[in-house]
């Protein structure tokens, strides 16, 4: 009997460390992209027109002050600057979009997925909401715009290649898993 008893609990230990080391592979790459979804097609919904998708940094404290005049635009950056900020408390990093409507819109929450390619092509994605707030007939938004966190995606990216990787890097922004908009910046 104590044998058995020894071997059940020997089985549910193995299965238990599986269960943790399988837990790692959370932070690796993504397949964002369902199969048979046309990613292509453009996010058009009530004459939505994309107008910005930026990548950017602003201070931590200005953020919660709801302050983002200061926001600075990202371009261009070394590597070992991004992995010290994003391990520091100062600053965070945001992805920025803003669209146009042309038609009246119904309150509705547009669901969100923001892809980071990094310059060896794996994904790493995070996904939200845009909760839009409805207009009466004949109006329409000059710009509807939130600030996305994108910081997730750049630590899983370190975690996955032991550091954020010098190249390209491709933001791409589906709303309703239709194409929003994509932009880039370069890490040296």
């Amino acid at each position: 009997m104590k044998r058995i008893a020894a071997l059940i609990m020997a089985l549910c230990l193995m299965m238990s460390m599986t269960v943790a080391l399988a837990s790692d592979t959370d932070y690796g790459p993504d397949n964002p992209f369902l199969p048979g979804v046309d990613y292509s097609k453009p996010y058009r919904d009530y004459g939505a027109v994309p107008a910005q998708l930026n990548f950017g940094k602003l201070k931590v404290s200005d953020a919660q002050k709801g302050n983002t005049s200061n926001a600075k635009t990202v371009t261009t950056m070394s590597a070992v600057e991004m992995e010290n900020i994003l391990l520091g408390d100062e600053y965070m990093f945001y992805v920025f979009a803003k669209h146009q409507t042309s038609k009246s819109v119904p309150k509705h929450t547009v669901n969100t997925m923001l892809v980071l390619q990094d310059p060896y092509g794996n994904y790493f994605t995070s996904y939200d909401s845009l909760s839009v707030a409805g207009t009466g007939s004949g109006y329409r938004y000059s710009g509807l715009s939130k600030f996305y966190d994108i910081e997730m995606s750049l630590l899983r990216c370190i975690l996955h290649n032991g550091e954020l990787p010098r190249g390209e890097y491709i933001l791409t922004m589906y709303y309703d898993n239709q194409f929003f908009r994509a932009t880039s910046f370069t890490l040296t």
